[in-house]
């Protein structure tokens, strides 16, 4: 229960300061995260994830997408295919090498709890 209650405080918490209300800010235990978007001009996406030290965790570059909403999922890897620690994550999305979204947070738990 208590896992639960810290999880969904911190969930409102980062809402708040990121003034976002993206389903990637929800709670993520185990498994993967879904990270859609919508794009209006065709181009390649990429998606860079970073740790709370802005290291770069993972990063993956779709084909060319048409313009419309898409999603790419994060299975909690690192850029060597190891599965990274709980926490806080980040990602950012491009549109051709051109930034088209501000940082989102991403909250990662293992499947155990607390």
């Amino acid at each position: 229960m208590k896992f639960w209650i810290r999880t969904i405080l911190l969930s409102l918490l980062l809402t708040q300061l990121f003034n976002c209300e993206n389903t990637a800010t929800q709670p993520v235990v185990g498994g993967t995260a879904s990270i859609e978007f919508h794009i209006d001009d065709p181009g390649v996406v990429t998606v860079k994830i970073h740790d709370r030290c802005n290291a770069l965790i993972y990063m993956q570059t779709t084909d060319s997408l048409n313009p419309g909403t898409h999603a790419i999922t994060w299975g909690f890897v690192d850029t060597k295919g190891q599965k990274v620690n709980e926490g806080i994550y980040f990602y950012t999305l491009f549109l051709n090498d051109s930034q088209i979204d501000t940082p989102k947070p991403i909250l990662c738990f293992s499947s155990g709890g607390y």
